[in-house]
């Protein structure tokens, strides 16, 4: 029940919160797709409702199987410390090993690749053939 949300907060660092419920209707529509989902479903701890941590940890006192709403102080600051130690967008957080370097010398806003550099002169475009039957 819980562990999915767990691993999503700390996996992208980030505090989640989860809500769920379980009613009659919701075990009516799931018992023609899965013949035991109301034995599975009304079973003790099968609604959470809360909100995890970055490090998932459960903040707050969560609701279970139960009605209500959920509160809980949620500490931005505690996201950028395993943000720095963990880097899923590109594992590239390495800066014994990577560096970030600028190229400020001015460059051309585009090159066409079939065009001689430098030269100002255009080329003919490869790779196309001529229209028949257009009037010239």
């Amino acid at each position: 029940m819980l562990k999915l949300p767990r691993f999503r907060a700390a996996a992208v660092q980030a505090s989640i919160v989860s809500c769920s419920t379980v009613s009659d209707e919701i075990i009516a529509a799931m018992e023609s797709i899965v013949p035991d989902a109301r034995g599975r479903l009304q079973r003790k701890s099968s609604a959470f409702s809360g909100i995890i941590g970055p490090d998932g940890r459960v903040v707050g006192e969560p609701l279970i199987d139960d009605e209500g709403i959920v509160y809980a102080d949620i500490d931005l600051a505690r996201c950028i410390q395993p943000k720095q130690m963990h880097d899923i967008v590109g594992h590239y957080n390495r800066f014994d090993i990577f560096d970030l370097r600028v190229n400020r010398r001015p460059l051309a806003p585009f090159d066409l690749a079939d065009c001689a550099r430098n030269t100002g002169e255009a080329a003919e475009p490869s790779g196309f053939a001529p229209i028949l039957g257009k009037p010239e």
